[in-house]
């Protein structure tokens, strides 16, 4: 006769405490990795937020130029626009004291013209501006991340295309040592002292082809500046700042005609000035230079000097 125990199949009382034991376990080690999770995401936002702070308080060349624009704009006749082509390029100490050099490192046309719309009403006596040309046609916003965070970020600009992102919150600061003032003066100069061994080509020139593509949008912003300053009697000076010798013969000539002829055909509708100083004579050695594009400070005092005599400011 079979025991009845056996035919019942009774857990005996250990087991079945185990699997409780184990329930317990498991529903522990749940609310552990949900308490890690909630640790880490709190590390994360606080970390957001302190990057957030630190952007914000530490001094930036963007926050400077703000501010100068908007508590001091009535001191500026002339407005230095563009991208670090002036920025390092055009000394306001050398041009005159109602000078101030507001171009920054990988600005577009797009953020040009948004900063005079934006800051034209605390430039009462402003007279001139004082743009570039790009030999690359860029006139979008900067698809970096990092530089449509900052002028969010420091300058209140946006573009159709800007968003608040904070995944460049990181790659901000980072930045902070290029962008900070001590890299500009008051006047908002960038001197950069060192010279250019001639060889290294950081950023050779794009496809023409993908840049002639760019000439119409191009040309339209740069046509849209010019008007508002037809509009508003700003004189608009038009520069195609200095290329080193090997940097202009890594390109074409098809592409530095397709610059010159976004000019012209700019100077064709509008009251504009050019200053083409693309192979100047005194700009070709390489101890002007601090890369294959860019003036250094003894460059930048030399093109200041020209361009304050050529066009008497």
């Amino acid at each position: 006769m079979k025991n009845k125990h056996n035919s019942l199949n009774i857990t005996p009382p250990h087991q079945s405490h185990s699997k409780s034991c184990q329930s317990q376990n498991t529903l522990g080690n749940v609310k552990k990795f949900l308490k890690d999770v909630v640790v880490v995401l709190s590390v994360v936002i606080l970390l957001l937020i302190g990057l957030e702070m630190m952007l914000g308080i530490v001094p930036r060349e963007l926050k400077y130029k703000d501010w100068y624009l908007v508590h001091r704009g009535e001191c500026v006749q002339t407005l230095i626009l563009g991208n670090s082509f002036l920025a390092r390029g055009l000394d306001p100490h050398v041009l005159g004291d109602s000078t101030f050099n507001c171009a920054s490192t990988a600005r577009t046309l797009v953020y040009d013209s948004l900063i005079l719309h934006k800051y034209y009403s605390h430039l009462p006596n402003l007279k001139t501006i004082i743009l570039p040309t790009h030999y690359d046609l860029h006139f979008a916003p900067h698809h970096h991340s990092e530089v449509r965070f900052r002028y969010a970020r420091y300058m209140k600009l946006f573009t159709d295309e800007n968003y608040y992102e904070y995944s460049a919150l990181l790659s901000g600061c980072m930045q902070m040592k290029t962008y900070k003032p001590g890299k500009i003066d008051s006047t908002g100069f960038m001197p950069i002292r060192r010279v250019w061994d001639g060889v290294t080509i950081a950023n050779p020139p794009g496809d023409v082809n993908a840049i002639a593509a760019r000439a119409s949008r191009y040309t339209s912003m740069m046509e849209h500046i010019a008007d508002f300053c037809k509009k508003k009697n700003i004189r608009l000076i038009i520069l195609i700042p200095p290329l080193s010798d090997t940097f202009l013969d890594c390109g074409s000539d098809s592409l530095w005609k397709l610059q010159e002829d976004v000019v012209a055909e700019i100077k064709s509708k509008f009251p504009v000035e050019v200053g083409d100083y693309l192979r100047h004579k005194d700009f070709r050695s390489n101890e002007m230079y601090c890369d294959e594009i860019h003036l250094n400070h003894a460059g930048a005092s030399l093109f200041s000097t020209l361009v304050k005599k050529d066009f008497e400011l």
